[in-house]
């Protein structure tokens, strides 16, 4: 049995979505509806209003488990072949039908002034709903769709999805991790961010791997080590100076390639951090003379809109660029140190 779960804050447009898919051919359930029943036959009588309906959801997962709405909507669905559940509010109904079918979980989302204006009461529900285990099951989406639009343009981020599903089911996740260097001056200290080919101070390194803050030995950086590899660096005058040479401790991080960053952070709606934290990263193919790359965490949580298409940007980093290389034998490597330290976001 193939089953989509629709799941998202009141007011998404959920329904509409499922009577999309109940037009392809879906056999549509809803979770509320079978919550309905169960109220009915307790009490012989509907539910004044959906916040009494909510509130004996809450109630009911307390009494007999938060998978017991799954169970009720099961013993309606079987035999069925390609089933629509509207309205997941819990990871344990999630659960319950991954151990049971193929399952995709489609977040059905709106911004809140979008959803208020369809329906009046949805902030005070979302609130109710978020008790229940909302917020868990939104992270448990396979794929997402952003109703903010027309009806078209709804019916046509369904069918990309249809058209996906298979991906989806597969639970298919690919990301890319995107590099952009910033014009500005290097990150760690005044020298310009250029490239040079001009001849300057050469200096010849080998690496020596050295213990963690825990104590513990990089297992690369050993292997690295016990190669024997010799790494030669060219210092253009012109574009380094001795933080390159890591003979120089760095400077404060340049705050015109920090602006720049968290103004890319702004356009792609990152949630920042309050304060921001130099790390350091072990490297271990000679591409930094201090052996390691500094990196700084901007903030996370982020996205892009593509037409109906949501990008999560999970996280946003800046860092300093790597020397770069212009000769590699069996037991050396040659780099130019006019690329190292350029930031890079």
């Amino acid at each position: 049995m193939e089953v989509v779960i629709l799941t998202g804050p009141p007011g998404a447009g959920k329904d509409t979505v499922a009577d999309i898919l109940a037009r392809k051919g879906w056999k549509k359930y809803v979770f509320s509806e079978a919550l309905k029943r169960e109220f009915v036959r307790r009490f012989g009588r509907e539910p004044r209003n959906k916040l009494e309906l909510a509130d004996f959801a809450r109630k009911i997962r307390e009494e007999r488990g938060r998978g017991v709405v799954a169970e009720l909507l099961w013993e309606e669905m079987k035999g069925e072949e390609r089933v629509v559940l509207v309205g997941s509010r819990s990871p344990e109904e999630i659960a319950f039908f991954r151990e049971r079918a193929e399952v995709v979980v489609l977040l059905v989302d709106a911004p809140p002034e979008v959803r208020k204006e369809r329906t009046p009461d949805a902030l005070e529900r979302e609130k109710k709903e978020e008790v229940l285990g909302l917020k868990k099951v939104l992270k448990l989406a396979d794929a997402v769709i952003v109703n903010d639009g027309t009806l078209e343009d709804l019916e046509r981020a369904v069918d990309y999805f249809l058209e996906n599903l298979e991906w989806y089911k597969v639970g298919l996740k690919a990301g890319l991790e995107i590099h952009q260097q910033l014009n500005t001056r290097k990150l760690f200290c005044s020298c310009p961010s250029e490239l040079s080919d001009e001849e300057g101070l050469k200096v010849e390194r080998f690496l020596r791997p050295v213990p963690s803050e825990l104590g513990e030995y990089d297992p690369a950086a050993l292997t690295e080590f016990m190669k024997g590899r010799k790494f030669v660096y060219n210092a253009p005058p012109s574009v380094t100076c001795l933080v390159e040479l890591d003979e120089e401790p760095p400077h404060p991080p340049t705050r015109e390639a920090l602006e720049a960053a968290l103004m890319v952070g702004l356009y792609v709606n990152l949630k920042f951090f309050p304060y921001v934290q130099v790390m350091r990263k072990t490297v271990i193919d000679g591409s930094n003379t201090s052996g390691f790359q500094r990196t700084m965490l901007l903030g996370v949580d982020g996205e892009i809109r593509l037409g109906h298409v949501r990008v999560r940007i999970p996280t946003l980093c800046l860092e300093e660029d790597a020397a770069r290389p212009l000769e590699r034998g069996n037991d050396f490597v040659v780099y130019n140190l006019d690329r190292l330290g350029i930031p890079l976001i």
